[in-house]
């Protein structure tokens, strides 16, 4: 194989990993999650895929400072933006707010869910597995 094409094939590989179809993801199971401030505001969430859509439940960890608070989630995998595009809505806390937010996945070594744009209310930053 020429220089030419092992490049060519890494950069492809590299295309594949960033086009990641729902179908090939399998976001089921538990996650940890991080807000604003890593070091604090800690969550567990946990996700169900069904197909291209995705289901959670969140809550901040009991033993991390500050106010506790509870969130669900239903989203729908959009294939343009290689995202789920999720409405969320608190269940416990004060205030109770609600909104949609963008989750890309990626793999970095292990699961990533990042909340990409302006999340407004919305808190999670972060989830890993």
């Amino acid at each position: 194989m020429s220089a030419r094409q092992a490049m060519l094939c890494v950069a492809l590989a590299g295309v594949a990993l960033a086009l990641t179809p729902a179908s090939a993801m399998n976001l089921t199971g538990t996650w940890t999650c991080f807000g604003r401030d890593p070091t604090v505001d800690t969550a567990t969430y946990r996700i169900r895929q069904v197909g291209q859509e995705l289901f959670w439940f969140g809550e901040k960890d009991r033993n991390a400072p500050g106010d506790y608070w509870a969130n669900v989630a239903h989203g729908r995998f959009n294939p343009a933006g290689n995202a789920f595009d999720v409405s969320w809505a608190d269940i416990k806390g004060s205030p109770l707010n609600a909104g949609t937010v963008i989750v890309r996945y990626s793999f970095q070594g292990r699961d990533v869910l990042e909340v990409v744009g302006n999340p407004g209310a919305f808190g999670t930053r972060r989830c890993v597995r």
